[in-house]
């Protein structure tokens, strides 16, 4: 989580999770990454890997909060704009020439959160 701490550093509430959530992107479009990630989770159902996949999770969610000060509620909801961009980029939407896709990459929402 070194990563999210280094890109929120000196930042709190929304400013942290957009930061947070651009450095995310950038992690997700390495597909080396998001296919290892993938697979963890896809793999959890052996208890080893999914002991592992838990503890990384558990990991991700302390960081979240502990940068921005998030409530459970709002690192719910980052989460899950997480695995929306874990989607995404398993699709390789930033390629795909369809109005749907180029919404779907266009913006994300935390910006306009409430910290």
């Amino acid at each position: 989580m070194a990563s999210f701490d280094q890109s929120a550093d000196g930042l709190t509430g929304v400013d942290a999770l957009v930061a947070m959530g651009d450095r995310y992107r950038s992690l997700v479009r390495d597909r080396l990454f998001l296919l290892i990630q993938l697979h963890g989770f896809a793999a959890s159902d052996d208890p080893d890997i999914r002991a592992a996949v838990q503890k990384g999770f558990g990991r991700m969610w302390k960081a979240i909060q502990k940068n921005s000060g998030a409530d459970d509620v709002t690192v719910k909801r980052f989460l899950a704009l997480g695995m929306m961009l874990n989607d995404m980029a398993a699709m390789d939407l930033w390629n795909l020439d369809e109005p749907w896709a180029k919404a779907c990459v266009a913006s994300l929402p935390v910006e306009s959160w409430a910290g």
